[in-house]
């Protein structure tokens, strides 16, 4: 398998060989930068930490040198904090028991390309490892996040796996939480993924990238918060069904459909909440 960017590398914790890892992989989670794997994607590192029938693969597009330079990283060159944030993405995947970490080393300008989807780099490194991987789910950000390489992210990969055979492509793929949480979609629109388990090593992830939070970005705290209110406000009438709780849109139909029909999708979605908000509201004014 090559990989386009000279810069990518591959790292198996268990030490084996990285065919073997990737045809074994039953949940893959694409992230953006280095962290966004632990952060939006935990349900899938739990469902696969120490299991012999479940394996979890991550993909890290950036190298994650636009992030904020400051405290301890404040003098560093790019190349300085690029090194530190791939020691960190690799002592996470090492800690979480990642069946396989892929950073492919883009830089954020690299992805906002006009090139069509098949012939940009970091979407051929896709064909290639998808050729070696049959994830049943798949993890990535979802549509309505801010940060505008988030969406670099899943929107061509939307449409990279529309264009897989139906043989390829995964059973599930669920938009999940970063820059942006999902609790104000519906719950007819949107998935509940409890986290029930391992705890302390959700702790424990978040808080590997020293190199954001000592830069004045408290993420474990934040990310711990959202998934608590998640849990709790879930639902008024019910207790939490989980100490945390992650939301994602869940996106399955979308893989198989055409690219045509995305925009459509998700204003049918906002319609929808639109609907109810101000449904609730005119109810509650008499009118």
């Amino acid at each position: 398998m090559k990989l386009q960017h000279p810069n990518a590398f591959v790292y198996i914790p268990s030490g084996e060989g990285i065919d073997l890892a990737l045809s074994r992989t039953t949940h893959l989670s694409i992230g953006a930068h280095p962290d966004d794997l632990e952060f939006m994607s935990f349900h899938g590192i739990s469902a696969c930490y120490e299991k012999s029938d479940a394996f979890f693969t991550g993909i890290v597009v950036t190298d994650g040198a636009g992030s904020v330079k400051s405290g301890p990283c404040a003098g560093m060159s790019a190349k300085e904090l690029i090194e530190i944030r791939a020691q960190e993405q690799k002592k996470a995947a090492a800690i979480g028991k990642f069946n396989a970490l892929i950073m492919l080393q883009y830089e954020s300008s690299d992805l906002k390309s006009t090139l069509p989807i098949d012939q940009r780099s970091w979407i051929q490194d896709l064909q290639s490892l998808f050729a070696l991987c049959r994830p049943k789910t798949v993890y990535s950000h979802n549509p309505f996040d801010k940060h505008p390489t988030h969406l670099a992210v899943i929107l061509p990969l939307i449409q990279f796996l529309q264009s897989l055979p139906p043989s390829q492509k995964p059973e599930r793929l669920y938009g999940c939480e970063v820059w942006r949480g999902l609790d104000w979609v519906l719950e007819a629109d949107r998935i509940s993924l409890p986290l029930k388990e391992h705890e302390a090593l959700s702790e424990a992830l978040n808080r590997i990238f020293v190199s954001q939070i000592d830069a004045g970005k408290n993420y474990a705290e934040a990310i711990r918060g959202r998934r608590i209110a998640n849990a709790t406000f879930t639902n008024p009438h019910s207790t939490d069904p989980a100490p945390q709780m992650e939301l994602a849109l869940d996106l399955t139909l979308l893989m198989h459909q055409s690219p045509d029909q995305l925009l459509p999708y998700f204003q049918s979605m906002l319609h929808r909440f639109e609907s109810e908000l101000l449904g609730n509201i005119q109810e509650h004014l008499g009118e």
